[in-house]
């Protein structure tokens, strides 16, 4: 196995738990935070909602936006708003909700993971 592929393994790992916790939280303090409509999403699908999401969208990060996109801040900007969006759109369908509702929730969940990619590679 390449190092790019177990470098991708530890961001998908990484990328995986950090959306999760924050998910967790959001759906923890569901009505403190503005997000009540998670109340009624059962922890099993939500969690299995949160892994497919991630699991979805970061392959196309490294594999496909890494090799076409060089300049690192332009990858950053285009590989972000690809996640935010598409997970969105995903959650829209599998929570069966509003879409300014999965934007928010799907933004936060990207900003957390990427603000602890930036720890951690620091």
């Amino acid at each position: 196995m390449s190092s790019f592929v177990r470098l991708f393994l530890v961001a998908l790992t990484y990328t995986v738990s950090a959306e999760l916790v924050c998910g967790i939280i959001l759906k923890l303090f569901a009505d403190r935070l503005g997000f009540s409509w998670l109340k009624k999403i059962g922890w099993a699908d939500f969690v299995f909602g949160v892994i497919v999401a991630s699991v979805m969208t970061l392959p196309y990060v490294w594999f496909v936006y890494y090799d076409f996109i060089k300049d690192r801040t332009t990858f950053a900007v285009v590989s972000e708003l690809w996640a935010w969006l598409a997970e969105a759109l995903f959650y829209k369908y599998y929570f069966r909700t509003g879409l300014k509702r999965v934007l928010a929730f799907s933004f936060l969940l990207n900003l957390f993971s990427f603000l602890v990619g930036l720890l951690i590679v620091r």
